[in-house]
């Protein structure tokens, strides 16, 4: 908003004006009508599961893989946006996020060749807005404890979520270093007071170490 940027949440789109082969309005479920030059669509993704599925390879929101990325079929490996994978936090997931396109590649790959492979890491994605960057790891509980390090006010500071004293999420506003101490607090399920998460003065590799 600081930036001019309206936001609508919670609405629907009712019609679109086109005119000239272009949208130059939507109108909204609420009755409103905003002028625009380009419509971006962001709706999610349908995994393309029918090969696997025809092949008889299991398949529920995605290919479904074990933690060394293999299907099924023992012979077949998944990985990426497509793969159903076991959750970091109990259940399974898919995780659509450019770093596990990457990480669960690999993984997959090594356990081709025959390597030892335990791949179940937490969600990790940044969005860099305007001259903010921003980073979550984890996840957020219905009921987290939040406690946050730094000054909200001044776009720099880190939001910790917890289930009692576990560390269970963080979220980074230009404070990089943080998450990369925070994804592994995460990773190793560590265990804070809120009073050592707020506090700047103790060090979350301290923290770290005492995991």
């Amino acid at each position: 908003r600081q930036r001019g940027v309206d936001t609508r949440f919670g609405r629907g789109v009712t019609a679109m004006k086109v005119l000239d082969g272009r949208v130059t309005r939507v109108e909204l479920d609420d009755g409103s009508l905003v002028d625009c030059d380009a419509v971006v669509v962001g709706v999610g993704i349908v995994p393309e599961i029918s090969l696997a599925r025809d092949a008889g390879i299991a398949t529920n929101n995605g290919i479904i893989v074990d933690r060394q990325c293999r299907t099924s079929s023992a012979n077949v490996f998944a990985a990426g946006d497509v793969a159903e994978q076991a959750s970091f936090f109990g259940g399974h997931i898919r995780q659509e996020t450019y770093q596990n396109a990457a990480d669960q590649a690999q993984a997959a790959a090594l356990a081709m060749l025959g390597q030892e492979v335990d791949y179940c890491k937490p969600v990790w994605y940044w969005s860099d807005q305007y001259d903010l960057n921003i980073q979550f790891c984890g996840h957020i509980p219905v009921q987290a404890e939040v406690t946050v390090r730094g000054d909200m006010a001044s776009n720099a500071f880190a939001a910790f979520f917890q289930s009692g004293e576990t560390v269970e999420g963080i979220l980074t506003v230009n404070r990089a270093p943080d998450m990369g101490i925070g994804k592994r607090l995460v990773e190793r399920r560590a265990k804070a007071q809120a009073v050592q998460l707020s506090d700047a003065n103790v060090s979350l590799r301290d923290l770290l170490k005492q995991a």
